[in-house]
């Protein structure tokens, strides 16, 4: 019972995350932007497949177990480029200067 609570809150904030990214970013053809995407991709999908694993939906343990690894990565290694990227100021003067201030909406 407590899985299927913490699984809802997770499809609930990647959700959000997704239709916040959606809507406050203009320019979506960015590497910060996607960046943040997948990882908010990888919170609801990696919910989804350890439920289905420890349900026994999914029955094939080697396919089951790669993909929880493999949402993982889409998770941690998006979110990581994506504050290194925020933390570069090369990439923020870049930005600031071929964008200027319209690239979020806020």
């Amino acid at each position: 019972m407590a899985m299927a609570a913490f699984a809802g809150i997770s499809w609930y904030i990647g959700v959000e995350i997704t239709i916040s990214l959606f809507m406050i970013f203009k320019r979506r053809h960015r590497l910060y932007f996607w960046s943040f995407a997948l990882c908010s991709w990888g919170i609801t999908l990696q919910p989804l497949f350890i439920v289905l694993a420890d349900f026994d939906v999914w029955t094939n343990l080697k396919g089951s177990i790669t993909m929880i690894y493999l949402t993982w990565l889409i998770t941690v290694v998006p979110q990581s480029l994506g504050l290194v990227l925020a933390a570069t100021p090369d990439y923020a003067r870049r930005d600031d200067a071929e964008m200027g201030d319209d690239c979020l909406d806020i």
